[in-house]
């Protein structure tokens, strides 16, 4: 990219607007991807979520989600873009999903029905202890992006 001209200018015209880079390659999760993820409909927020698992304890997670939280968040959500974890460069133990909604209401409504199913509440009280660090990003989909 750095000896292509127009990166070149597009850099040059934005200078200063580039704080941070954040590079990771990742992977699909081993389940992904599944036919029941639903990746039609809107999706003008996605909500990009990233679990730091505990050392040793990524496998697990996946087994775990696999077998007991997809089906209920697939269920309550419906339109997961995807679902990686971390590869060789950036940090390890991660896992990443990707969920679109047509509006952050469309999302707190989603979210709030998923916390109240027993089955979504029986899953996370084995998933969390998995976990080392939850953070979660809501990013609107761009006038270009083909995901909307």
């Amino acid at each position: 990219m750095q000896a292509d001209p127009e990166w070149a200018a597009y850099l040059g015209q934005n200078k200063g607007s580039f704080i941070a880079q954040d590079n990771r390659i990742i992977k699909p999760a081993p389940f992904w991807p599944v036919p029941e993820a639903n990746r039609k409909g809107p999706a003008n927020f996605a909500d990009i979520r990233i679990y730091t698992a505990r050392s040793g304890n990524l496998g697990a997670y996946f087994k775990l989600y696999e077998a007991e939280g997809m089906k209920v968040q697939l269920g309550h959500i419906g339109h997961c873009i995807g679902y990686f974890q971390s590869g060789e460069v950036g940090p390890s133990h991660q896992i990443i999903h990707i969920w679109g909604y047509s509006s952050l209401d469309d999302r707190m409504k989603r979210r709030a029905a998923m916390g109240a199913d027993p089955a979504w509440q029986a899953y996370a009280k084995q998933m969390l202890p998995l976990l080392a660090n939850m953070e979660n990003r809501i990013v609107r989909s761009a006038s270009f992006s083909p995901v909307k």
